[in-house]
C-alpha cells in the first residue's frame, strides 16, 4: 500500500511540473473589451494599450505602463486617447495608432525614449469603406510597413497596406483587394500578409501573400474562408505558423491553424477543432504559445501550448481569451479582456509548479499540498511530526488571511472566506527553518 501511494503522488507531481497560471499584472485594467489589449516591451517598461480608463491606480486613458510593480501614466501631457493599438518599435522609438472616434480618419504617435507623446506629422490615415484601423505593423527591410481598412495615409493612396522610411509614405504596390490586411510577419527574408483579400497587386490570391520588397507573390494557394480568419502569426522552429477561423490551406482540411515551410502548408497535431480560432500565437522558450476564445476541454482556460509535437493545457487565471502575448523582463506577459483574477493584463508564473506538491527544504522533511488547485480544501502534510510550527498564508498583496500555530503531520485547509484566487503559504519550525509554497482556489 505504502508504494502505490508513493507512486501516485509522484505522478501528481509529474503533472504539476508542466502546469503554469496567469497572475495579476498588480491591479490590471478596466477594461479590456473593445479590440482587446496590445502589449510592447520599450525602454524597461510594458506599454499597454487599448479601451481602458485606469490601470492599477492610475487614471490612464488608452495606454499605461507597467514596471513589474506598478502601473502609471505614460505621459500625462498626452492621456486622452480611447485606445492606442497596435504597438511597434522602430529605429528606437516606439509608435502606436489612434482610431478617431466617429470617424473614418486615424493617426500615427511615437513615444520618444523619454516617455513623452508625438503625433507623426503627415499620418493621417482615412478609410471610405471599413473603420479606419490600422490591424498591424511590422518592420521590413528596415522600413515600417501598416496593414488594415484604409484607403490613404498621408498624402499617398494606399489599398490597405502602406510602408514609412521615417519620413516619406510610400505604397506597397499596387496593395491588397477585397475588403482589408489584419497580419504581417517576416519570414525568410521575405514580408508575410494575411487578412481578407483577393488580389495582391496583379496576382490572385486567397487571403495570404507575400512580398519580397519589390513584388507580391500567392503563398501556396492560400487559405479559406475569410471571415476573419486571418488572426495571427508566428515563425516557430524554422516553420511559419498562421491561426484563425479558418478551415482549409490551399484546399486541405487545416482547421484554425496550419504551418509554411516556405514551399507546402502542413498539418498541426490535426488542428484546434477541439478548441477554436486563436486571437495570438507567441514563441516563448521552447514552446508555441496559443491564446484566444476557446471551447471547454483541453484549452478550456483561454490557452494552451504547442511544443512540435503536442498540445497541452496552461492553468488557471484567465476568464476569457488573450489578445496579445509579449515577454517582459523574462515573463510572459497576456493582454485581453479576460476581468476575473487578472483584470485586462496578466503574467504566468514560471515557478516549477513541483513546490506546490513537493518542497524539500532539507534533507530531514518534505511537505506536499494536495489538492493544488483546490476548491474546498486542501491538506498540508509534512514527511516529519512538526512541534509549534507557524503556518501563514498571505493574498497577492501581502495581507495575511490564516495563521496557526500547528502540531502534527497534517494540516487541512479550508476555503472559508478566502475568494478564489492566488495564495502564499509559508512555513516557519522550530529550528527556523523556512518554506514557501503556493496554493490556488478555484
Amino acid at each position: 500500500m505504502k508504494k502505490y501511494f508513493l507512486l501516485t503522488v509522484f505522478a501528481v507531481q509529474l503533472l504539476y511540473v508542466t502546469a503554469q497560471n496567469w497572475l495579476p499584472a498588480g491591479l490590471g485594467t478596466n477594461n479590456g473589451n473593445n479590440g482587446g489589449i496590445t502589449l510592447k516591451t520599450y525602454n524597461g517598461k510594458l506599454i499597454a494599450g487599448g479601451a481602458f480608463s485606469k490601470a492599477g491606480n492610475a487614471d490612464a486613458n488608452g495606454v499605461a505602463m507597467w514596471d513589474g510593480n506598478d502601473w502609471s501614466i505614460v505621459d500625462s501631457s498626452m492621456n486622452n486617447f480611447s485606445a492606442v493599438r497596435p504597438l511597434i518599435e522602430f529605429k528606437g522609438q516606439l509608435y502606436g495608432f489612434i482610431d478617431t472616434s466617429g470617424s473614418k480618419k486615424g493617426y500615427m504617435l511615437r513615444l520618444d525614449s523619454n516617455f513623452k507623446w508625438h503625433v507623426v506629422p503627415n499620418s493621417t490615415y482615412i478609410s471610405n469603406r471599413f473603420m479606419n484601423y490600422v490591424y498591424a505593423a511590422a518592420v521590413y527591410n528596415n522600413e515600417l510597413y501598416l496593414t488594415g481598412g484604409f484607403d490613404s495615409i498621408g498624402n499617398i493612396a494606399a489599398n490597405h497596406v502602406a510602408k514609412w522610411d521615417g519620413t516619406n509614405w510610400m505604397p506597397v504596390g499596387l496593395g491588397v483587394y477585397h475588403e482589408y490586411g489584419s497580419a504581417l510577419k517576416v519570414f525568410q527574408n521575405e514580408l508575410y500578409m494575411g487578412g481578407a483579400f483577393s488580389k495582391a497587386g496583379n496576382v490572385t490570391v486567397d487571403n495570404l501573400a507575400k512580398w519580397n520588397g519589390s513584388e507580391w507573390s500567392d503563398v501556396g494557394g492560400g487559405i479559406s474562408p475569410n471571415y476573419w480568419a486571418f488572426r495571427t502569426m508566428e515563425v516557430y522552429k524554422d516553420e511559419l505558423y498562421i491561426g484563425g477561423d479558418f478551415e482549409f490551406a490551399n484546399g486541405k482540411p487545416m482547421k484554425h491553424i496550419t504551418k509554411w515551410n516556405g514551399i507546402t502548408f502542413s498539418d498541426v497535431g490535426g488542428g484546434l477543432g477541439f478548441a477554436g480560432p486563436p486571437n495570438i500565437l507567441k514563441v516563448f522558450g521552447k514552446k508555441l504559445y496559443i491564446g484566444g476564445y476557446f471551447e471547454p476541454g483541453l484549452f478550456q482556460n483561454q490557452a494552451g501550448t504547442w511544443d512540435g509535437v503536442k498540445y497541452d493545457s496552461l492553468g488557471t487565471g484567465l476568464n476569457a481569451g488573450p489578445t496579445d502575448f509579449e515577454i517582459y523582463k523574462g515573463k510572459l506577459y497576456a493582454g485581453g479582456r479576460f476581468d476575473g483574477i487578472a483584470k485586462g493584463v496578466a503574467v504566468l508564473d514560471t515557478i516549477d509548479f513541483t513546490t506546490n506538491i513537493f518542497n524539500i527544504n532539507s534533507s530531514e522533511n518534505t511537505i506536499s499540498i494536495y489538492p493544488n488547485p483546490f476548491t474546498f480544501q486542501t491538506t498540508i502534510s509534512f514527511s516529519v511530526e512538526q512541534k509549534n510550527t507557524s503556518i501563514i498564508i498571505t493574498d497577492l498583496l501581502g495581507n495575511e488571511i490564516y495563521s496557526e500555530i500547528f502540531s502534527g503531520k497534517q494540516l487541512l485547509i479550508n476555503k472559508a472566506d478566502m475568494k478564489a484566487g492566488i495564495y502564499f503559504v509559508q512555513t516557519i519550525d522550530k529550528k527556523n527553518h523556512t518554506t514557501n509554497n503556493k496554493i490556488i482556489i478555484q
